[in-house]
């Protein structure tokens, strides 16, 4: 499994391409990009999914050219955060964003045998969802180095953000966790560091 991080628009966005035998998700594709675009390209990638964590518009901006040129994708995001992609004061991109199924409840998607186990982690945003794959997961803006996701945008709200990361505290603390903005980091180092919640 390859992970190749791409940091996108002005807000710095984390877009994430997971690949493993060829076929690929791309996380968050918040912005288009033409370096995006190339990666996938030259590493003749199958692009399977498109995982979007959050609907805010800084995650979503990319999906309608990476859909127009793989139609075959799937685009995937939680259904209470439609609201986000529909043409409404809501949604900045000045488009409406496609997208082929709004999760309900969670399961795992797979790139071949590899498993990816979406758990739902709202807070941030009322439909916020992670990815989780073998010791990495990619949570959107829920938890970053050091901090967490703001709840002060519509549908957000702190104490369920809260519980979201106590669900994330609860997976091995050598997890890997790869945020929607900045760097890296792990469930261990949050739950004895994080400034706003310790494990």
């Amino acid at each position: 499994m390859q992970i190749k991080r791409f940091i996108l628009g002005n807000y710095e966005t984390n877009c994430y391409l997971i690949s493993h035998k060829n076929e690929a998700i791309i996380v968050d594709p918040g912005y288009e990009s033409e370096e995006l675009l190339n990666f996938i390209k030259d590493e003749n990638l199958n692009l399977k999914y498109i995982f979007i964590t959050h609907g805010h518009f800084d995650h979503v901006g990319g999906v309608n050219q990476l859909k127009k040129l793989y139609p075959n994708a799937i685009v995937l995001v939680h259904e209470k955060d439609n609201i986000w992609l529909e043409k409404n004061d809501y949604n900045l991109t000045g488009q409406k964003i496609h997208f082929d199924e709004a999760i309900t409840t969670e399961k795992s998607i797979f790139l071949n045998e590899l498993e990816f186990k979406i758990i739902f982690t709202p807070g941030h945003s009322a439909g916020g969802m992670s990815l989780l794959v073998d010791d990495y997961i990619f949570v959107g803006d829920t938890l970053f180095n050091f901090s967490i996701g703001r709840t002060d945008f519509p549908f957000g709200d702190y104490n369920t953000l809260e519980k979201s990361v106590r669900k994330l505290y609860e997976l091995p603390n050598n997890t890997i966790v790869y945020p929607g903005h900045g760097e890296k980091t792990s469930i261990g180092f949050e739950k004895r560091h994080n400034y706003f919640f310790k494990g």
